[in-house]
């Protein structure tokens, strides 16, 4: 084979290879630089069951893939949340209604399910820009509460409920029984440990 044969073929099998990795990932047809959600890309923050994903009324949605926004990670400044975040302007449309957004990067993005969505399953796309990623699916439930634990250090417990985290310090002797905010599928409870 001469040289300039060579590369040439070097050059389709590259590109073949290219084009099998898109089709097996299911982008073909997509913009080169478009947000990609990957299959499995969208949990509950907190409870990262398996996908396809059940998520609570106002609870946080992770959204994991690429290309979801830039590079170095933006998160929200002051309440309420934005329903876009950077420049280009990054949104999540949760059947076709922007989220609220807690964070973004090029990798995941952290939102929050609006607390009037549709019950059942819903449509999830990201949109950077100009550009809208593949349609994915998880489910919208009232409510789903679960409990986490973590030891934050100097005794400090942090309990989540359904759709935010509630910290409990509990430590040192500060306050044996402190006041602990739930949040379970955005609706606020208030209780006094016992």
């Amino acid at each position: 084979m001469a040289p300039h044969a060579n590369f040439l073929h070097m050059q389709r099998f590259v590109l073949t290879l290219t084009a099998i990795a898109l089709v097996a990932s299911g982008l073909s047809g997509q913009v080169v630089n478009a947000p990609v959600i990957f299959p499995r890309g969208v949990t509950d923050h907190l409870r990262h069951d398996p996908a396809p994903a059940t998520v609570a009324r106002g609870a946080v949605i992770e959204i994991n893939g690429f290309n979801l926004g830039p590079d170095t990670a933006l998160t929200f400044q002051a309440a309420p949340l934005p329903t876009s975040l950077g420049s280009p302007t990054v949104q999540v449309l949760i059947n076709g209604t922007a989220a609220g957004l807690y964070s973004v990067s090029g990798a995941q993005i952290l939102a929050r399910v609006p607390t009037d969505a549709p019950l059942g399953l819903a449509n999830i796309q990201v949109v950077v820009g100009s550009a809208t990623s593949a349609p994915r699916v998880f489910t919208v439930a009232a409510a789903l509460p679960g409990v986490e634990t973590r030891d934050l250090g100097f005794g400090q417990v942090a309990l989540a409920a359904g759709a935010a985290n509630v910290l409990a310090t509990t430590g040192l002797g500060v306050n044996p029984r402190p006041a602990v905010t739930a949040y379970v599928g955005g609706i606020r409870a208030a209780a006094q440990a016992q």
